[in-house]
């Protein structure tokens, strides 16, 4: 039976060649189920005094919280006229703690830009939220500035950054203040500096490369699993279960790389993946045994529904 193989040469060449990019990732933002009772309370005001005529489905938003400062929202969004809007929206005041919430004064902002700006900003931040996961060491400050990114993607995806210390994220929030400060300055319209754009264009690139960087280990890691353990699962099984098992693990290997090519492989898929096929498999275990070849029928069922390939899979992959 035909195998497919992947290249590990290429891989670790790659690995070893292409750039790396180190940056802090972003974190969920917090679900109002689960923030305490002063954060709703503040975030309620945010959203009731900042989002005033500002669009539920922008292309991006960044919402700005300084601890001892002004919060402002900037965010993109589209008009009736198919036109390109930077939007921004400033507070007087502190909001944070603010009895007088009535009193402040909301300043509002608004320039055109271009969609080739646009566009690219989209896909820098959906690069960057695309990332999101909770933190594996937890950290608390005091004094900074959290920043909530958004951009729309079938509905918008966003994440939060507390004072950004890593050059990607760092970097990206400067360039989207230095467009808050056209803005802010009453300009009719406002774009990317030619600086900046080469900027996220290489950001952008560099995060691909380090996503496709992830992906080839994650497939070798995989390959190295099953590899190391096939043949003595495939021992265990009957003649046609055996050619079940070999052709299930081609077509398994087959669809990562097929993800691989035309999207972003992750361990969810992956994952999603080992689920779908222990499902089949475990199909043929249960209605298309041979009971002449089995000694002990319900005894061999509950060994590989307990213990096969796949659960080895993910089991080393967790």
């Amino acid at each position: 039976m035909k195998k497919l193989h992947v290249n590990k040469i290429f891989f670790l060449f790659t690995i070893l060649f292409i750039n790396k990019i180190e940056a802090q990732n972003l974190e969920p933002n917090n679900s109002i189920f689960d923030i305490f009772n002063y954060q709703f309370e503040y975030y309620s005001k945010i959203r009731n005094k900042l989002f005033k005529d500002m669009s539920d489905n922008p292309i991006i938003r960044l919402v700005v919280k300084p601890s001892f400062s002004s919060e402002y929202i900037f965010q993109i969004e589209k008009d009736n006229n198919n036109e390109y809007l930077a939007k921004l929206n400033i507070a007087n005041k502190s909001i944070w703690y603010n009895k007088e919430i009535e009193k402040i004064i909301v300043n509002q902002h608004v320039a055109k830009i271009s969609e080739n700006d646009v566009n690219l900003l989209k896909v820098v931040y959906l690069s960057i939220i695309d990332k999101v996961h909770h933190p594996i060491k937890e950290s608390i400050g005091i004094d900074g500035t959290t920043y909530n990114l958004s951009a729309w993607k079938t509905g918008l995806k966003s994440g939060e950054i507390w004072s950004p210390n890593d050059s990607v994220n760092k970097t990206i929030i400067n360039i989207t203040e230095e467009l808050i400060n056209e803005t802010k300055q009453g300009k009719v319209s406002i774009s990317l500096s030619d600086k900046n754009r080469t900027i996220l264009k290489k950001i952008s690139q560099e995060i691909n490369d380090s996503k496709n960087i992830e992906s080839y280990k994650l497939i070798l890691k995989v390959k190295e699993i099953i590899e190391n353990n096939k043949s003595f699962y495939i021992s265990k099984l009957i003649n046609n279960h055996k050619f079940g098992l070999e052709s299930f693990l081609y077509d398994f290997e087959k669809k990562m790389l097929l993800e691989l090519t035309f999207n972003n492989l992750n361990i969810d898929y992956i994952k999603n993946l080992i689920k779908e096929y222990n499902e089949h498999f475990m199909d043929i275990i249960q209605y298309d045994t041979n009971k002449d070849e089995v000694e002990n029928l319900d005894e061999y069922k509950k060994n590989n529904r307990l213990d096969n390939i796949f659960l080895k899979l993910e089991s080393e992959l967790k």
